[in-house]
């Protein structure tokens, strides 16, 4: 069967996603009491049962921060935050900006692609966006369907989860999911980031589509890309 143990559905990777925004009410009620949080600070400083007890991640502190060319995907389990995982230890708010999105690489599971221009191949769009931290939730600013200037692929971001292991040398862990959606079509192929980052600085960025929607245009496509926190 093709792609064993990793077409699953990704953005239900992100365990427990909280939904709210940042600037969003939340009403939480407990056995004895109900309590309204409206203040931004409040809700942003509320975090799950995260304790710091985690394994080893799967993708190491090392394998992110060297310049590497990943020889195929890995399991999506990868970029996903770990039970008993810390809190981030640094706030994210900037832009994350990859670079060499253009050595893709790419596994066509077709004999050609099927898209009126003829295309063989593909990248990834030009990625440079900015993020803001909630908590332990990592949020796009912007959401929904961005126009890009990649002649195949729009591109779709949603939010992510930021933890900490006593495996990343202080740095913090970041994961969220986006989404590539085809220009000439209704396709969209499913994707994962995943980086560490502190107070200034950012690893590589990690990241994989394993997932599509057309049964027509099935393919992988992954890479790991140097990147810079603005």
């Amino acid at each position: 069967m093709r792609r064993t143990g990793i077409k699953i559905d990704l953005f239900s990777l992100l365990v427990a996603m909280p939904l709210l925004g940042c600037g969003d009410t939340l009403s939480s009620t407990s056995e004895t009491s109900t309590t309204s949080i409206s203040s931004t600070d409040e809700l942003c400083a509320m975090t799950g049962p995260l304790t710091g007890t985690t394994d080893e991640p799967a993708l190491s502190f090392e394998a992110l921060n060297t310049n590497t060319t990943p020889s195929s995907p890995i399991d999506n389990g990868a970029f996903t935050i770990p039970a008993g995982a810390g809190l981030p230890s640094h706030r994210f708010e900037g832009r994350l900006e990859l670079h060499d999105e253009q050595l893709s690489q790419i596994d066509n599971h077709f004999a050609e692609w099927w898209l009126p221009d003829g295309q063989e191949s593909s990248t990834i769009p030009d990625f440079d966006y900015e993020f803001v931290q909630c908590g332990d939730t990592l949020l796009p600013i912007q959401r929904g369907r961005i126009l890009t200037d990649n002649p195949h692929w729009d591109l779709l971001l949603q939010p992510g989860r930021v933890w900490s292991t006593p495996f990343d040398e202080g740095m913090s862990r970041a994961s969220f999911p986006f989404a590539l959606t085809m220009k000439a079509e209704n396709c969209v192929q499913n994707g994962l980031m995943t980086f560490l980052y502190d107070d200034d600085s950012v690893s590589d960025v990690r990241w994989q589509i394993t997932q599509e929607t057309c049964h027509f245009h099935e393919f992988d496509m992954w890479g790991q890309s140097a990147a810079t926190y603005h």
